[in-house]
């Protein structure tokens, strides 16, 4: 039975660095990427050494049409892993590496990050938060994740039977992911690189995974955006995206019992 070691990945640098010293400690014979599969090739190119890491980049860039903004967010979430692995791939020779989401799904999650950042500017300037505008989009991007999701279920379905010891990076909802491994019968190991309290749009959706957003109620989705815009006080007032997260859950969590860690 194929096992799967699933690194819960928050997106904060600090997590890709503890999945660099995991990556450094485990057994496994094939890694899975959050990444289009069409990218797959340009890091294989890069693990053998045809490309530099900035060509790396700049081939992510070619692919996918993203602004500047979107791919530093990207290098600073997982530009540890790919630096590393080079490396790693001369320690482990025999190691296959995989990119495993669609590329319509990944652009069109990128278009509604943007539509995302420009509500999320446009409530910090008026008063009051225009629910049904929220709603239409969080009805949006929920519909193009499961449309996503069946995709990358087809495409984990083929390639995870093809080893013993796989591993792989997902920053979605865990419970969707543990549940399909399980049904096709994998050995489901997560790994959660990072304890910390997801910022509220990130809750909000999660809860929609769990409830649907049609039994969100208004008042949820007011008090969860009010509580975004406050967060993203801390975020756009720091040039350390980790160090700002970890301000706001100090002042936001003060219940918490332990670190995040």
């Amino acid at each position: 039975m194929p096992r799967v070691y699933a690194f819960i990945h928050s997106g904060f640098k600090k997590a890709a660095e503890k999945a660099v010293e995991w990556l450094g400690r485990l057994r496994y014979e094939s890694l899975f990427l959050e990444l289009p599969e069409d990218f797959t090739p340009y890091v294989i190119g890069y693990m053998d050494e045809r490309l530099s890491l900035d060509e790396l980049w700049r081939s992510y860039e070619y692919l996918t049409g993203f602004k500047q903004p979107y791919v530093n967010a990207l290098k600073y979430g997982i530009g540890s892993v790919l630096k590393a692995l080079r490396e790693l791939k001369l320690k482990t020779p025999e190691m296959e590496v995989y990119c495993y989401l669609d590329l319509k799904y990944h652009l069109d999650n990128n278009r509604l990050t943007e539509k995302t950042v420009l509500l999320e500017a446009v409530e910090r300037v008026r008063n009051g938060v225009k629910v049904d505008e929220w709603r239409n989009l969080l009805t949006e991007e929920h519909e193009n994740s499961m449309k996503g999701w069946k995709r990358v279920t087809e495409t984990l379905s083929e390639l995870l039977r093809l080893n013993e010891e796989n591993i792989i990076f997902y920053s979605g909802f865990t419970r969707p992911l543990k549940e399909y491994l399980r049904e096709e019968g994998f050995k489901f190991n997560p790994i959660y690189l990072q304890r910390y309290w997801k910022p509220p749009l990130e809750a909000l959706k999660t809860l929609i995974w769990i409830n649907g957003i049609n039994n969100i109620p208004d008042d949820v989705i007011v008090s969860s955006i009010k509580n975004q815009l406050k967060y993203l006080d801390h975020v756009l007032s720091s040039e350390n995206i980790d160090e700002a997260h970890e301000e706001w859950t100090r002042e936001t969590h003060r219940m918490l019992q332990r670190p995040i860690q």
